[in-house]
């Protein structure tokens, strides 16, 4: 398995349950190490041999031939519908220009929903979804193009100086929450309910505790999530 971020992990974690061993190649590990007996970690692979071995950048190997490989290594994005014409470029995962990571300035008719990486993804999606709609139906309204461009101009300069790589330029992780209150506020909603954050805050605690039945653990603080939830605007 190539790549250990959510996938990779829990792919991993799946095919252990009847493959002899699993080897997990990547970069870097962000979760404790699987109790299970039959992963092994590794470092990112450096050549694939026409025998089925695989060499890793450490100088150690795979130690026989490997069945498959299982790639966990995120998505590229691509719009072939719109080559040749100037709504977007994508450059190294950039899908530029996209103002709030949604609306290409020149062409605010067309909205890009879900492009953020590392969110909760339906939330999101239903806010982005509901500033489209409120855009194309006249209830809000954007700003003009050139103040979009800017928009776009100023986020992406704060990026570069924090030293974000432009391939990252779309993960959000938990700056979603920010981000997802500030699509509703455009189109005069209020904030998500506050045991969003809260789920999401508890669920990644138990990930990292528990990394192999995270999804069946309870969250750490119950009480707290039910007061939440009861006091959440419905």
């Amino acid at each position: 398995v190539v790549g250990a971020s959510a996938s990779g992990e829990d792919i991993s974690r799946e095919i252990a349950l009847v493959a002899s061993e699993v080897l997990v190649s990547a970069r870097s590990f962000t979760v404790a190490a699987p109790t299970q007996t039959n992963i092994a970690r590794k470092p990112p692979p450096s050549e694939l041999c026409d025998s089925g071995l695989v060499k890793f950048e450490d100088g150690s190997d795979s130690g026989g031939n490997v069945d498959a490989i299982v790639y966990c290594t995120g998505y590229k994005y691509h719009f072939p519908f719109l080559e040749g014409t100037d709504v977007v470029s994508v450059t190294d995962n950039l899908i530029h220009p996209l103002y709030l990571h949604l609306f290409p300035p020149s062409y605010p008719s067309i909205a890009f929903i879900g492009i953020p990486a590392k969110v909760i993804p339906f939330p999101q999606f239903e806010a982005q979804a509901l500033l489209a709609a409120r855009v194309w139906s006249r209830a809000a309204s954007l700003p003009a193009q050139e103040e979009m461009e800017r928009a776009v101009a100023a986020e992406q300069a704060a990026k570069w100086r924090k030293g974000v790589p432009t391939k990252y330029y779309h993960v959000q992780g938990a700056e979603m929450f920010e981000y997802n209150d500030m699509l509703l506020a455009h189109s005069g909603l209020p904030p998500l309910p506050t045991w969003r954050r809260a789920m999401f805050e508890e669920s990644q605690y138990n990930k990292k505790a528990f990394p192999d039945s995270y999804r069946d653990a309870p969250l750490p603080d119950r009480q707290h999530y039910e007061r939440l939830l009861e006091s959440a605007v419905p």
